[in-house]
């Protein structure tokens, strides 16, 4: 390429990057004379996770189970040394910070005549209520899962409650808005099972004793005319029982009259109430509840009766406690420093040490920040959110495009050293290098896909481990070098480009 040609290239080039890293990254600013009016940059949009911008989190307390302050509440309650004191610390016993009804209706104990074991305040519990118990956890932990949160976490305190944490964010596409956080907290602690009742009669052609999947395929979730609709997928069985009492059911959305309605455990309050209208030709139920802004609580109704729908809920009761929010901490703004630092450090000292080589080095640099920061707002950011383990992954892949920039200079270094030509020395530098980048690239990736597997906050950053991993080896293996060929070619002294010195050996004449 001439050098004219490449001079006007990396021009159009510096202009282009420059321009992206203000779309990607260029801090948020206000017009001075419009307050409400400014720009915001593309990565202001990621939803930070629990650790880095707080989040909610409220406990599940299995029924017969209550803490060491609802406890000492209760106690104050009754006159001290009093026989209905004595009657309510005996009804008690107590399991680290948690005491435990012994009353054999919750299930806790085999009998009443429970003990402490050898070690103070731990509780002689029933292997059936262990076992029941870690099933519970497994399923309520499965919920959140499906529902998106990407860090939620499900945390077993002190053996028999459970601690549900999510995070604050509130993004466009999850909509992770309180109210959302809300209703999931507050739904997925049931855990009865499905069943179906025309008004409050029970339905014939339903058997009692069958399970529900006998008559319902499962729930979903669509969106049509601007409304979201919770979606019941019926049996071929389920069909025929509900085709002959649909069009003696009132029509939805009247103020009273007979509704199919869908129960979760022994609640009398019906989860959903569906009217002959909601039956659709093909014998589907379509029941609007929300506009599709709403999409996100819809998905939270559609996880629960799926669930109720296919375990054929527990023996088990849980309360909800209070919902607190996690106090708010600078972590975001330490982690945005540190970043900075980083990068800054990415773009300096390769100038520093390798001369015009490591502006290409530098280009390298800024190309991965835009591809991996848009690729984590559009692809990652729409579903997950950014966690502390997101971020140390983006920074991986930004000192590894860094390091390998630096191998590959020391490879054409050796060449040149070696008495080539510095183009001959480019060439088989990268030549020489190219498949153990290849090789490193190979088996970072084969490591990410199999990080696939996990489930949860593993998952997602496996998922970004492979955005950055992608994004290095497209720099270092094709970016990079066809920038390096276009500076290359644009500079007149190629030696001052590398910062190459040739050392000539002068025979001393005798």
């Amino acid at each position: 390429m001439g050098r004219k040609k490449s001079v006007v290239l990396m021009v159009l080039l510096t202009i282009v990057i420059v321009a992206l890293c203000a779309l990607t990254v260029f801090p948020a600013f206000t017009f001075p004379w419009d307050p409400i009016k400014g720009w915001q940059p593309a990565v202001a949009s990621l939803d930070a996770g629990t650790e880095l911008q707080g989040g909610y989190y409220t406990y599940y307390y299995p029924e017969g189970i209550i803490s060491s302050a609802e406890y000492e509440n209760d106690l104050e309650g009754f006159t001290e040394g009093s026989a209905e004191q004595t009657e309510y610390k005996n009804r008690f016993e107590r399991h680290k910070g948690l005491w435990l009804e012994k009353d054999r209706q919750f299930g806790i104990f085999e009998d009443e005549e429970n003990t402490a074991t050898e070690v103070e305040g731990i509780a002689n519990v029933s292997e059936s209520f262990k076992a029941e118990f870690a099933a519970v956890t497994e399923e309520i932990s499965s919920r959140f899962a499906k529902k998106g949160f990407s860090q939620y976490r499900v945390a077993v305190v002190d053996d028999y409650v459970l601690r549900i944490e999510t995070p604050a964010s509130a993004g466009v596409e999850m909509q992770f808005s309180y109210s959302n956080i809300l209703s999931s907290m507050d739904m997925f602690h049931q855990l009865g099972g499905l069943s179906l009742k025309k008004g409050t009669e029970e339905i014939d052609g339903i058997d009692d004793e069958a399970p529900m999947t006998d008559y319902i395929s499962g729930f979903s979730v669509e969106t049509e005319y601007d409304t979201a609709f919770l979606v019941v997928t019926l049996t071929d069985e389920g069909e025929t029982v509900l085709g002959d009492i649909k069009d003696s059911l009132s029509t939805s959305g009247t103020s009273s009259g007979t509704f199919l309605n869908f129960h979760v455990g022994d609640n009398t309050n019906a989860l959903l109430s569906v009217g002959k209208d909601n039956f659709m030709s093909d014998m589907r139920i379509k029941y609007p509840l929300l506009a599709d802004s709403g999409k996100a609580h819809v998905e939270t109704y559609a996880i629960l009766l799926n669930s109720a729908l296919e375990t054929g809920g527990f023996d088990f009761e849980f309360s909800v406690a209070t919902v607190y929010q996690m106090e708010e901490s600078d972590n975001m703004t330490f982690v945005f420093i540190a970043i900075g630092i980083v990068l800054l450090a990415c773009l300096i000292l390769p100038i520093i040490f390798f001369g015009k080589y490591g502006v290409t080095s530098a280009y390298t640099t800024l190309s991965y920040l835009i591809i991996a920061g848009l690729c984590f707002v559009f692809i990652s950011g729409s579903f997950f959110e950014i966690t502390l383990g997101s971020l140390l992954t983006f920074l991986f892949g930004l000192v590894l495009t860094n390091l390998v920039n630096a191998y590959v200079y020391t490879a054409i270094k050796k060449e040149f050293l070696s008495g080539k030509t510095v183009q001959s020395a480019v060439k088989k530098g990268y030549g020489k290098t190219l498949w153990h980048i290849i090789d490193t690239y190979a088996v970072l990736l084969i490591g990410a896909l199999l990080m696939l597997i996990g489930g949860g906050g593993l998952h997602v950053m496996a998922l970004q481990m492979l955005i950055c991993l992608v994004t290095a080896a497209f720099n270092n293996l094709l970016w990079g070098r066809g920038i390096n060929y276009v500076f290359l070619s644009a500079c007149k002294d190629k030696y001052k480009y590398f910062r190459f010195v040739r050392e000539d050996d002068d025979d001393d004449e005798e």
